[in-house]
């Protein structure tokens, strides 16, 4: 189920590297407490981390979390005190592949922790499937909003989001690297899997697609863009957003 790896990268994509501490990782996703952990494991407690931005004004119901799935097996305990200790969060004991870490109500954790994340787990398991993932909660529950690292706003609600999804679940990652965005996502592991099976509408991916376009031009056109959709045929949503993201020839600046 979790076999495949966002630290190795989708086939034929090729491996995640070139993203930056500076990049930006926004999630959206509905959920009634602060407190509410990973969806089938509600009610962990929270610590905060150093890496985490602050929530829109006047909420105080986001966090976010990394999950690290892979074969069970020793070495999941030392691997989540490990990640908790650098990320400044709190280890959660969940499934024997699971290894779950929280920020605390009110931050969510960026993409500077999740590269940190990366690197740590790459040097504890070397091989073998593992994907890692960031959820955010309560972000917006009527639609989705793209905050940059640290926390300041850069759309608005897109309403595509709340037409397309039945949970606004998309992840919008917006970055200033200079490439072009068919290097972009030939660099990194655009999609993570889950067990939930939520989205199988593929129909809805193409529109998902252009609302992120559409986002991106909003927000600074040399930006590119780089999604995560939680679903449990990664593989085939993989090909449907990558092909119509290419197709649209978004570009940033070339690095030379």
């Amino acid at each position: 189920m979790f076999a495949r790896s966002i630290l190795r990268g989708h086939p034929g994509i090729g491996h995640r590297g070139g993203a930056t501490a500076g990049d930006v990782r926004a999630h959206a996703r509905a959920s009634p407490s602060a407190t509410d952990g990973h969806p089938s494991e509600p009610g962990h407690a929270m610590t905060p981390t150093t890496l985490a931005g602050p929530a829109p004004a006047g909420r105080t119901d986001h966090h976010a979390f990394i999950a690290i799935e892979g074969p069970p097996g020793a070495g999941a305990a030392a691997l989540a005190d490990t990640l908790g200790a650098a990320l400044g969060c709190t280890p959660i004991a969940g499934r024997a592949a699971s290894i779950r870490l929280d920020t605390r109500p009110g931050h969510g954790l960026g993409l500077a922790g999740l590269l940190r994340a990366d690197a740590l787990v790459k040097r504890h398991r070397p091989s073998g499937p593992v994907v890692v993932h960031t959820w955010a909660a309560g972000v917006a529950a009527d639609g989705a909003a793209i905050y940059r690292a640290e926390g300041t706003r850069l759309s608005a609600q897109v309403a595509e989001y709340r037409a397309v999804l039945e949970e606004p679940t998309v992840t919008v990652h917006l970055t200033g690297s200079a490439r072009t965005l068919r290097d972009r996502l030939s660099g990194q592991r655009v999609l993570s899997a889950d067990d939930r099976g939520w989205l199988t509408r593929r129909g809805a991916l193409e529109r998902v697609a252009e609302a992120h376009l559409t986002l991106a031009h909003e927000a600074d056109p040399r930006h590119a863009i780089v999604i995560d959709i939680d679903g449990h045929d990664a593989s085939a949503v993989a090909d449907v957003v990558i092909t119509t993201l290419q197709s649209r020839k978004i570009t940033t600046p070339n690095a030379a």
